[in-house]
């Protein structure tokens, strides 16, 4: 954190893949005791810090404990991620095949729409952005 907060560093942003065996409410109450230690952490920190959920049960205890944060689904289906995802996530990171359907044009349509970040991965975690 320390290094983020460096002015050559403002720029930089940090994607923070959390996984689905994480306790969300012990990993985001130890992310917090962190970040807030840190002046003007909810504007110069906290929305350089991407967390990237795969499944709904972290949503709720990332608006509760670190809502400073943004926050991306990363899944496979545009479908999932409207359902569960739509209105918490900043933005949404799902698998190039999903995207090239016709549900995924529509996905990618209303995400522009609505000024959500869109990536698509292929078999890894990086991120080829739209």
């Amino acid at each position: 954190m320390a290094l983020l907060m460096r002015t050559e560093n403002r720029h930089v942003s940090i994607n923070i893949d959390i996984k689905p065996g994480n306790d969300p409410k012990r990993l985001f109450t130890l992310m917090h005791e962190i970040v807030t230690g840190y002046d003007g952490y909810e504007t110069s920190l906290g929305p350089r810090l991407v967390l990237g959920l795969w499944h709904p049960r972290y949503l709720g205890p990332a608006l509760d404990i670190v809502p400073y944060m943004r926050r991306v689904h990363i899944g496979v289906s545009p479908s999932f991620a409207r359902e569960h995802f739509w209105e918490a996530c900043d933005g949404f990171s799902l698998r190039f095949a999903a995207l090239s359907s016709t549900d995924g044009a529509a996905f990618r349509a209303e995400c522009r729409a609505a000024g959500k970040d869109l990536c698509a991965s292929l078999s890894s975690p990086s991120c080829y952005y739209y």
